[in-house]
């Protein structure tokens, strides 16, 4: 696992020079929807066995940190953590039902993810007794072992709850995510019955894009939003997630009625 240490390096050395940083929050936040929906889509339309399912299947490993990343950011900057929450809760349920069919089995979707890791943020700063603050996030990482992305993402939020601002310690948390992801990948595939070097390789590609993320945040994030159409973006997301699920369900559906 020696090449994390590298990329680690790199990503510090390149985010602690004075450049100007071109992309926004909202950017980045796109090209997570896209791998998202590479994924959803591979998800959705192609077979199990598809090469082309396992690359867009990790292609969208891009998207779980980078919103974990944005979430801890969003809450520390948000006026209304009731608000957020609703926002991510009526989302979620209006593609619960495209996304279970999206994905051929029952997990409650992303915005639930997210809806956790937003109360494990809570808990941090409004828990006082560390013993019931580790026992309800524990609570919470089981309960996101039911959602999709599993229970990484309470890792990641913490990872960045406590690294937030200091930039070589943001580095260093996406290299334990990136690990974490590996070793989860690995465990999963050995218990697939896939030959070791085979589950090391396929760990390996699906650990990479959790890299990638921290490499595009960390040293082409511009610290800033989009200087226009700010309430557009806002609520884009939460308009988008539902609805490409319906429409990749719809497309899934009529794929399995075609003889």
């Amino acid at each position: 696992m020696s090449f994390f240490f590298p990329v680690c390096a790199k990503m510090l050395f390149m985010s602690n020079h004075n450049f100007r940083r071109p992309l926004s929050r909202e950017t980045i936040k796109y090209i997570a929807i896209l791998a998202m929906t590479c994924n959803h889509a591979a998800l959705a339309l192609l077979p199990a066995s598809s090469a082309a399912r396992v690359a867009l299947t990790d292609i969208g490993y891009f998207t779980a940190i980078t919103m974990c990343f944005f979430l801890t950011e969003g809450y520390s900057y948000t006026r209304s953590v009731k608000n957020y929450a609703s926002r991510l809760l009526v989302s979620g349920l209006l593609a619960e039902i495209p996304f279970c069919v999206v994905r051929g089995s029952f997990a409650f979707d992303m915005m639930f993810t997210l809806l956790i890791c937003l109360g494990v943020l809570c808990i941090c700063d409004r828990v006082p007794d560390l013993t019931q603050k580790v026992l309800l996030i524990l609570l919470l990482a089981f309960l996101s072992g039911f959602c999709d992305w599993g229970a990484l993402p309470v890792l990641f939020v913490l990872l960045f709850r406590f690294s937030r601002g200091k930039r070589h310690l943001e580095a260093a948390s996406f290299c334990v995510g990136a690990l974490a992801q590996f070793f989860s990948e690995l465990a999963g595939n050995w218990s697939s019955s896939v030959s070791g070097t085979a589950a090391a390789r396929s760990a390996l590609f699906a650990s990479l894009p959790l890299l990638a993320s921290g490499a595009v945040i960390l040293c082409l994030y511009s610290g800033r939003r989009a200087e226009r159409f700010r309430t557009f973006h806002k609520w884009f997301f939460y308009f988008y997630y539902p609805a490409h699920l319906a429409l990749l369900a719809c497309c899934r559906l009529l794929l399995s009625r075609t003889p």
